[in-house]
């Protein structure tokens, strides 16, 4: 006798097993993509700022960022690199970049921090983990500014030279993107687990 509840759930199972494998496969393509996305924004950061960051760091400095402003077109990416030096024990460090605000010509704020959460998350690509660094071991970190078509759900972006603030944390582990913003920096009470004890800066010259 045909068992019509068997084959329901047969056919329920199965189309569950694909869907499985369809995100699987897509989180497997994306998890490349985002590395194979790395690997070049390292290579272009070997290309223009390597040699530049590693004399910086090689001269005393513990954290380098020589060039800090681009102009970019809308939909285009600029990259940006920045040195890391420890000295002492080995030490484990984040980086963390946040949008802070836009100006225009006249220095007038467009565009302000609540815009944040939404550019952080579309205009922005660097490798939010954690890495360690032996005494005086250097390491140099890209940064990649993709100005998006939008600065939210449905709104348009705004020319203009947007702002980012750059933090290294250090011995922090897990860190919330919120404290690399000026009022955290400014009202934190050990700025020691700001490597350096200083906030760092990009600018960003939207066309």
């Amino acid at each position: 006798m045909f068992n019509k509840k068997g084959f329901e759930l047969s056919a329920t199972f199965i189309v569950t097993l694909i869907i499985v494998i369809i995100v699987f496969v897509g989180s497997i393509y994306f998890i490349k993509e985002f590395f194979y996305k790395a690997e070049e924004l390292k290579a272009e950061i070997e290309r223009s700022t390597q040699e530049q960051i590693e004399s910086l760091l090689q001269q005393g400095s513990l954290v380098a960022l020589p060039i800090n402003m681009k102009e970019v077109d809308i939909g285009e990416s600029k990259t940006f690199g920045l040195g890391v030096r420890n000295i002492g024990d080995m030490k484990g460090f984040n980086l963390v970049v946040s949008f802070n605000k836009a100006i225009d010509s006249l220095g007038e704020v467009i565009v302000d921090e609540s815009y944040r959460e939404y550019i952080n998350s579309n205009w922005l690509l660097y490798d939010m983990n954690g890495f360690y660094l032996d005494s005086n071991e250097l390491k140099v970190l890209p940064i990649a500014v993709r100005p998006g078509f939008n600065i939210a759900e449905g709104e348009a972006v705004v020319p203009g030279t947007y702002l980012f603030n750059v933090c290294v944390f250090v011995d922090s582990g897990a860190v919330d993107p919120n404290l690399c913003t000026l009022d955290a920096f400014k009202f934190s009470t050990d700025k020691s687990e700001y490597y350096t004890k200083k906030m760092y800066s990009l600018m960003v010259e939207v066309k």
